[in-house]
């Protein structure tokens, strides 16, 4: 399944929304190295099948789960920032 679901997955993101790009505040970043990150959003409606594949997956390991996320979950800024530009390309509040 996980290899099936990598591949539908990876079939997506050319339809994502690319939200954010570039250096990321880490604390691994050093002087001779530094995280840098692409974060999509790939919009999946509840009914589709690929999120039915997610949802078997998720019931199906232990290190899995869905969590809600609003501003109150702690977060670091960077996931913050993220998850803020998500809200706004859907017209929700964060």
């Amino acid at each position: 399944m996980g290899k099936t679901l990598y591949e539908k997955l990876n079939a997506k993101v050319s339809e994502g929304t690319k939200v954010l790009e570039g250096y990321v505040d880490d604390c691994r970043n050093t002087d001779n190295a530094w995280v840098e990150t692409t974060v999509l959003n790939i919009h999946l409606d509840r009914t589709h099948q690929v999120m039915a594949d997610i949802n078997s997956t998720v019931s199906s390991h232990v290190f899995l789960r869905w969590i809600e996320v609003s501003s109150k979950t702690r977060l670091s800024s960077d996931q913050r920032d993220s998850l803020q530009r998500v809200a706004e390309l859907h017209n929700r509040k964060f």
